[in-house]
């Protein structure tokens, strides 16, 4: 009990922090997203959170309009080996979109955050459709919130391997903490500059 206060304390105060702080880059970047191309600079899309349920979570766009209903053309490019799709070189990327997506596109999902559907660090959570899609023997990562970075994310082989992409889930469940999720955090920054 005391931990899960905690660790919503823990997401509520840097969220709200960087949300603050971010806020002259989430303008610019959305400037750039409209005078890039035609749309909303934020995309929302439905995904499975904790216990399974159903969240609006949002994004920086980074694709061009009607992107989604592209995707079965080009679901045989697939790299991933398992039921979720995972492209490379996605021709439906936008310019703006290929910078944004070494992981300033997920910023937006601090207010996520903020309403207390995903936290700071978790396992992704996957789009509703591709949910459907994945076995019941991974219902463990439907047991926390999701989050906005992970291990997997900090490697982007491991989304190409579907059971690495899990056992990293996993490992992280196990030593879940303030100062774990810290470790990731400034891992993923350490990443996001590398890139």
């Amino acid at each position: 009990m005391v931990n899960s206060f905690l660790n919503r304390l823990f997401n509520l105060l840097v969220a709200s922090v960087l949300l603050v702080g971010l806020s002259p880059l989430f303008l610019l970047v959305s400037l750039l997203i409209v005078l890039d191309s035609p749309g909303s600079p934020i995309f929302i899309q439905k995904r499975v959170g904790k216990n399974k349920k159903i969240f609006q979570m949002y994004k920086f766009r980074t694709m061009y309009l009607g992107a989604e209903s592209k995707q079965s053309e080009l679901a045989e490019n697939s790299v991933s080996d398992g039921p979720v799709f995972k492209v490379e070189s996605d021709p439906r990327i936008t310019r703006i979109g290929a910078f944004l997506r070494v992981g300033f596109d997920e910023l937006p999902q601090l207010w996520n955050v903020l309403k207390g559907e995903m936290d700071l660090v978790g396992p992704r959570p996957f789009p509703v459709f591709e949910a459907l899609k994945i076995p019941n023997k991974y219902d463990f990562r439907y047991l926390v919130n999701p989050g906005i970075t992970g291990l997997a994310s900090l490697d982007s082989k491991r989304h190409s391997n579907f059971s690495k992409w899990m056992m990293a889930d996993v490992d992280y469940m196990r030593r879940k903490s303030i100062f774990w999720d810290l470790d990731v955090i400034v891992k993923s920054i350490e990443y996001i500059l590398k890139n």
